[in-house]
């Protein structure tokens, strides 16, 4: 089950799965995540969207195709953004493998850019990668 929006369960297990906790004063961001058993099995958090480019962070166990059309959605139909960014921990195989199937691109190495290792900048371009591919379904994509 797909489910989206300022939700503090989505936003408080993205953070769990970072190793960070819930500021109790701080707004809660816009979440895409997928509910499979009952169970959260990935969830994309938005921030510091600037109109052209918009952050995103992941936590995924399992990816659904319905989810990431979702963040696609939302990232290059309901945003127009012109690209997506993210940092990626350079151990994080399940995330750098998700960013390659989509067509991200990775554009840097911030070198030592987290404790233990280094971080990785992936960007998602409108014109290129799966959503070039994909633009005229995403325009009818439905969350239900």
């Amino acid at each position: 089950m797909l489910v989206s929006g300022h939700s503090k369960e989505l936003y408080e297990f993205l953070l769990q799965e970072q190793g960070q906790a819930v500021d109790p004063g701080e707004s809660i961001p816009y979440c895409i995540g997928y509910i499979h058993n009952n169970k959260i099995v990935a969830v994309a958090m938005f921030e510091n969207y600037s109109g052209t480019n918009i952050w995103m962070h992941f936590s995924v166990d399992m990816p659904i195709r319905k989810w990431i059309l979702a963040i696609l959605h939302h990232t290059f139909v309901t945003l127009d953004c012109k690209i997506a960014s993210t940092f990626i921990s350079d151990n994080n195989t399940k995330i750098i493998k998700l960013m390659e199937v989509v067509g991200a691109s990775h554009e840097y190495t911030l070198v030592d850019g987290r404790i233990g290792g280094n971080s990785l900048l992936y960007v998602l371009r409108k014109d290129t990668g799966i959503h070039a591919r994909l633009s005229s379904k995403l325009k009818e994509f439905n969350y239900d």
